[in-house]
């Protein structure tokens, strides 16, 4: 060590215990002010919060969002034993709603008649144009058959015109024959669908929302007994999910720091050593996401879970110092207990903050948001948990003066030998290996597993289901497409309609298409056709008619209804058809929206994939005059899941280099270097093998334990190497040395397993998946040979046979400058290890254990995007 580094750490306790007071009320106010901040922190969990803005879904999104105005869709659901009762509620409700303010109610549904009125008065343009020259070809026979001298080869068939009639009459139950309102369940269930001027994913927006609806139908309810009302729809999943993951931040958090301060306590038996180190996390974590507020803004579904994580590992290195103050505090003063706990763990700790933060900080690098940001608020976290380690909790130490705890022990630490190092490592090379298997596929398929677990069960999920069932919407998600010329519509409509025309209706993964071809009867050119085969159908008819029986004329008299046979236009369209396929700027026909087939497997990450495939690689038989926009939520998924796995291997390989490169400048080219690196890699074989063997499959979110790990996980058997290298080179006791930083490791290591242990009973699935991952990751095993150290005055030397660990066999046994002193070194091992002390072996391993959702969302529960393009 330097001089003037020697100097530097002699001379800091003494300005900490100088200054103790004026730090404490600094950090004091810090904390306050961070945690002000901290608390204007916002919680977005849309998936789009977790993309770069580069990525092409993002950037349909933008530009749908520039040309549509966003609508969310909220379902008021109104059941009731009592028809009537249901009716006159619904009544009473929806005038109530429309006077609430414009900035949350742009719309208030609560009858379709418009929509059915239309369908009817132009019932015979909506049918097929096959099915009108088949009834004109019938009409033509029954006209023909008149005629006295017509002789017929076989008796004419009115079949096709009564089909005809009888779709006719299905078109009139459906339309106008049907009660007013949004009716289900023969009348006990109505539905109010509200068209607010904000988007599906603004919790704010949809809360208030819900809870002006929720003021009115709770002034209505006393004057009507008997009614029930529940709401459902993407604003509401949206309010609820978000209300989900802020419980569960506040939960965890919660959880987190009881289970760390039961832990400290554990072992430290001193409530002022964890007073101080509580104290002195708490203002690290409220900088840390005081920083956030400042440098992000913002959290997303990824970073809002971070609280547990910085705590869970950013105390570590409070744990560290704290444990060798106590451990120096039971053989001197206080002073000297703090000026050597100082000296002693400044160097291997900020080396180990360094590696976390490196190890986060690689995030950065991926373009994914929910990468980038996770590691860039978790990498600060670390640098700032061991900046107050090593100002704030010294300063606190200083101030409580904690009395010393129990006695030293010279027992020495149970020391695996040769025989369980090598077992360990051939265990740890065959789950290594299991795990370049579960390279191959690493991603969890089921994407129903990351969803909310308590949302089915839940009354929007439960309304969601019922209300889908009466009104017949079992199916959504979906996909937007935009052109910018007119002309492209028609192309774009034919390259879908190819896309899948050999698969078998039951087996298509794309289903209806919504366009404005689709909406209307047909082109100008079909609808003309069809109003010439209508014209000719009915004079036909008209003269054959009063030669049939009168069974056959009152089957086929609704035939000749007159009803407005002309060219039907956009304008001719009811204003909420119309409102759907009209953009911002007053174009109209240039949005298609294409919903899930009956093929479509919306709870599989595979499923989507190939949807979103299809639609993104529609063939035209000519070029489009314009670009073409697909979005979705769907789309956004396939795309996130893109940069994960384009993202995470480099920031695995930016983590592992920036790691190697601090070990490096940290201990130098030596055994201790080799056993480290050894150790990091059989703890990440050991992780991925675990996984494969229990068969827990990474997520979009769970990933990125993957390139943490490599950098927590080198903080255990650092530290253990750096303490034992230091009492070698002063003959110090080893065994009780190993013994000590080895029980704080442990503790370490518990404190980390909590923070990442409580997010495994968060309602979100993803959430889930991280925390199970990172503990996978988490645990440390350490290894290393029976210490061998110089004989002290009045001590004996050890008799214990001869042994190595298998991880030296890469390297001497003891680390010299020069290749003479370890060629030395080599053989006083070799033939009196008793004199030469061998060093440390330290394996890094993970525990193993499984965690299978028992509960999963139905793969439906993302809402698509019928409210904002598509007709309700």
């Amino acid at each position: 060590m330097s001089a003037p580094r020697v100097a530097l750490l002699r001379a800091y306790p003494e300005w900490i215990a100088k200054h103790r007071l004026a730090i404490v009320l600094g950090a004091a106010g810090l904390l306050i002010l961070g945690a002000a901040l901290a608390l204007t922190l916002p919680v977005r969990t849309e998936l789009s919060q977790l993309l770069p803005d580069r990525e092409p879904s993002v950037l349909a999104l933008q530009h749908l969002a520039t040309r549509k105005a966003n609508t969310a869709v909220i379902e008021i659901g109104i059941a009731a034993r009592d028809p009537g009762a249901a009716r006159r509620f619904a009544a009473a409700l929806a005038p109530e709603l429309r006077r609430l303010p414009a900035g949350l109610v742009r719309e208030v549904d609560d009858d379709d008649m418009p929509l059915r009125r239309f369908l009817w008065e132009h019932r015979f343009l909506y049918a097929s144009e096959a099915d009108l020259r088949k009834a004109v070809a019938a009409a033509r026979a029954l006209y023909a058959a008149r005629n006295p001298l017509y002789v017929a080869l076989t008796d004419p068939d009115p079949r096709p015109l009564e089909e005809l009639s009888l779709q006719l009459a299905q078109v009139r139950s459906e339309t106008i024959d049907r009660p007013p309102g949004y009716v289900g369940e023969d009348g006990r269930l109505r539905m109010i669908v509200v068209r607010a001027p904000f988007s599906d994913t603004e919790p704010g927006g949809a809360e208030a929302l819900l809870q002006a609806m929720q003021a009115k139908v709770s002034r209505l309810l006393p004057a009507h007994p008997g009614i029930e009302v529940g709401y459902a729809g993407d604003p509401v999943t949206a309010a609820l999910e978000h209300a989900l993951v802020l419980r569960d931040v506040v939960v965890s958090a919660l959880a987190c720091s009881v289970l760390v301060i039961g832990a400290l306590f554990a072992v430290f038996r001193s409530p002022r050593i964890v007073l101080a180190l509580c104290a002195n996390l708490c203002g690290a974590c409220a900088l840390t996401f005081g920083w956030a507020r400042l440098a992000i803004g913002q959290l997303n579904s990824a970073t809002a879970f971070l609280g547990s994580v910085v705590a869970g590992n950013g105390i570590n290195f409070g744990i560290i110092l704290a444990a060798r103050y106590q451990e120096e505090r039971r053989l001197g003063s206080h002073a000297q207990a703090l000026a050597t706990a100082l000296r002693e763990t400044a160097g291997p700790t900020l080396v180990a903050a360094m590696a976390a933060a490196a190890s986060y900080l690689s995030l950065i690098v991926t373009g994914f948001r929910g990468f980038s940001e996770f590691g860039a608020i978790a990498g600060v976290g670390m640098l700032l948990c061991w900046m107050t380690t090593y100002l704030v909790l010294p300063a606190l130490l200083d101030l409580v003066e904690p009395p010393p705890v129990g006695r030293s022990k010279t027992t020495s630490a149970p020391i695996p030998g040769v025989v369980v190092s090598l077992a360990i490592l051939v265990g740890a090379a065959a789950l290594t290996v299991l795990g370049a298997r579960f390279l191959r596929e690493p991603f969890e398929d089921d994407l129903g597993a990351l969803r909310s677990r308590s949302l089915p069960a839940s009354d929007p999920g439960k309304w969601s289901r019922r209300l889908d069932a009466s009104f017949g919407r079992v199916r959504s998600g979906g996909f937007v497409l935009a052109v910018e010329e007119a002309e492209d519509v028609a192309p774009v409509l034919d390259a879908l309609e190819r896309v899948e025309e050999r698969v078998p209706a039951q087996a298509r993964v794309l289903g209806r298409i919504d366009a404005l071809p689709r909406v209307l009867p047909g082109t100008p050119d079909e609808q003309r056709r069809k109003i010439d085969l209508l014209a000719e159908a009915r004079e036909l008819l008209g003269r054959a008619l009063p030669r049939l029986d009168h069974g056959a004329q009152e089957r086929l008299r609704p035939l000749l209804a007159d009803g407005p046979l002309r060219v039907l236009g956009i304008e001719d369209l009811p204003p909420l058809l119309r409102d759907a396929f009209t953009e911002s700027d007053g174009r109209a026909g240039l949005l298609l929206v294409v919903h899930p087939g009956p093929a479509f497997e919306g709870w599989s990450y595979r499923g989507i994939r190939r949807a979103v495939a299809l639609v993104s690689g529609l063939r035209f038989a000519h070029p489009l005059r314009g670009p073409l926009y697909v979005a979705g939520p769907e789309v956004l998924f396939a795309d996130m899941m893109r940069a994960v796995e384009r993202d995470a291997p480099r920031a695995a390989a930016a983590s592992a280099v920036l790691v190697i490169a601090l070990l490096v400048a940290a201990l130098g080219f030596c055994h201790d270097l080799a056993a480290s690196i050894v150790a990091l890699v059989a703890g990440m074989g050991v992780m991925l093998g675990a996984m494969a063997l229990f068969d827990v499959r990474l997520t979009f979110l769970s990933v990125v334990a993957i390139p943490i790990t490599i950098g927590i996980g080198i903080d255990y058997p650092f530290n253990v190497i750096a303490r034992w290298k230091a009492e070698r080179e002063r003959g110090g006791d080893l065994g009780r040395s190993l013994r000590q930083t080895g029980g704080a490791v442990a503790l370490c290591s518990a404190t980390t397993m909590i923070g990442y242990f409580v997010l495994l009973f968060s309602d979100t699935g993803a959430i889930r998946s991280f925390g199970l991952v990172a503990v996978l990751g988490s645990r440390p095993l350490c290894s290393s040979p029976r210490p061998r150290s110089r004989c002290s005055a009045g001590s004996r030397p050890s008799s214990a046979e001869p042994q190595r660990d298998a991880v030296l066999s890469l390297a001497p046994a003891c680390c010299s400058r020069n290749r003479a002193d370890r060629a030395r070194n080599w053989t006083t091992f070799c033939l009196r290890e008793s004199e030469c002390p061998s060093s440390p072996a330290t394996m890094y391993s993970t525990g193993t254990l499984r965690w299978r959702s028992a509960r999963t969302m139905r793969s439906d529960s993302v809402r698509g995007t019928r409210g904002s393009f598509a007709p309700a």
